[in-house]
């Protein structure tokens, strides 16, 4: 079976961008979760109005998560390890 791959890109790139990607399946992952995969990337300016840099992975298939975020050359979180895991 073929694949469909959907790549949405704005036209105008700023100082705060966050680039999305999901992966949708045949079948949603559950219904709360339609996509199997979410990977974020980009910049966002954090709670206390410092800029912060987040590189998050949600893979449900493979129960994988990780999360880095790094503001002002400090590394806030560094997550890695089971999805199932991560809300305990």
């Amino acid at each position: 079976m073929g694949k469909n791959v959907i790549l949405n890109f704005n036209e105008k790139v700023g100082l705060l961008d966050i680039l999305k990607f999901k992966k949708n399946s045949l079948n949603p992952f559950s219904k709360k979760h339609k996509n199997d995969n979410e990977i974020i990337i980009g910049d966002r300016i954090g709670r206390d109005g410092k800029l912060a840099f987040i590189y998050q992975i949600i893979d449900r298939t493979n129960n994988y998560y990780k999360k880095f975020v790094k503001v002002e050359n400090q590394v806030i979180k560094n997550i890695e390890g089971k999805l199932t895991e991560h809300h305990r």
